[in-house]
């Protein structure tokens, strides 16, 4: 059995993520509007300028800095730039707070913990 980096499928799973939001902004953007130019201009304005999507490329940069400098090459190449680096999960985790805060999926009322 080999051995799995734990990185690299931590960087997978945060590919598969960003391109489901991706495909969901895109869907909502033509829901948003009916000319073309509006639906370009409502994609790229929520694909980068709304809440959860801001936060969320921020937690995507820090997350793929942090495993960028934690596979091997790079961490004997350089520890001290992998050791500072890995505190941008102090940035990642203030931004997965805000990125949940915006509640665009609202609860329901029956549902009682």
């Amino acid at each position: 059995m080999q051995p799995t980096n734990l990185g690299s499928s931590t960087l997978e799973c945060d590919r598969f993520s960003t391109l489901a939001h991706v495909v969901n902004v895109y869907h909502l953007a033509l829901i948003y509007s009916s000319s073309t130019k509006g639906r370009v201009l409502a994609y790229f304005d929520m694909l980068f300028f709304v809440g959860p999507t801001a936060t969320g490329w921020i937690m995507v940069g820090c997350l793929t800095a942090m495993i960028w400098t934690s596979l091997d090459k790079n961490k004997k190449k350089n520890f001290e730039r992998f050791w500072y680096t890995h505190h941008l999960f102090i940035v990642f985790f203030i931004n997965w707070q805000f990125h949940g805060m915006f509640c665009m999926i609202k609860v329901s009322a029956s549902w009682i913990f």
